[in-house]
């Protein structure tokens, strides 16, 4: 639903595994069903990591995760690993990015550390941020990992200014302002509360347990 708020985008594919929960989604909630009357939305019912090894190399601008939590007995622990990454890469052009969720910061600091850690193991550029959740109640965490530039490398006053050259509107959280706000606050937090981690495989998904 969000990226389709940008004029500039062409296409949208969404792949989700749950079927019977898109179309709970589609047909009782309100707030999530626009996304799907856009015409530029492909919808792919299947599982997310086959179905991007199946696509040419390079073909991506940008691949946004949103998976459930990695965690022990989901299927989503396949969408975190060097592997994953590794074939993501492949399949993103030069300037694509990836964005994932992680996990919340806090709490789980090694867990975002690690995964941080694993990103960076395969793009030359990462940056994570976090931002209050209201839905989960905690201070999130995400990552974007690119071969060339970040949203990191951008002011605010750069980040405004491409949002009015896109003909973007209607946008509730993001603007300049705040994305020089989460930057910030993210690195501070990280000072207090980062923690070591380690690159995670196919073989090994999930770190160490120590404080997350």
């Amino acid at each position: 639903r969000e990226v389709e708020r940008y004029p500039g985008v062409e296409e949208v594919q969404m792949v989700d595994l749950d079927g019977e929960l898109i179309e709970i989604v589609r047909k009782h909630l309100p707030w999530g069903r626009e996304g799907f009357e856009d015409p530029r939305l492909k919808l792919v019912i299947g599982e997310g990591r086959r179905y991007l090894s199946e696509q040419p190399d390079g073909y991506y601008d940008a691949i946004i995760m949103d998976a459930t939590d990695p965690a022990e007995e989901s299927l989503a622990i396949q969408l975190y690993t060097k592997e994953y990454y590794d074939l993501a890469y492949r399949k993103l052009g030069e300037d694509g990015v990836l964005a994932t969720h992680i996990a919340p910061l806090l709490h789980k600091a090694r867990l975002v550390s690690s995964i941080t850690k694993t990103l960076s193991s395969v793009f030359p550029r990462v940056c994570l941020y976090a931002v209050y959740v209201k839905s989960l109640e905690a201070l999130w965490s995400f990552a974007v990992a690119s071969k060339r530039g970040l949203p990191s490398d951008l002011s605010g006053v750069e980040v405004d200014r491409r949002l009015r050259e896109r003909g973007v509107s209607g946008l509730r959280f993001y603007s300049g302002e705040v994305h020089e706000a989460v930057l910030k606050l993210t690195q501070a937090y990280l000072r207090c509360f980062g923690e070591e981690g380690e690159v995670l495989t196919d073989e090994k998904a999930l770190p160490k347990s120590r404080s997350g």
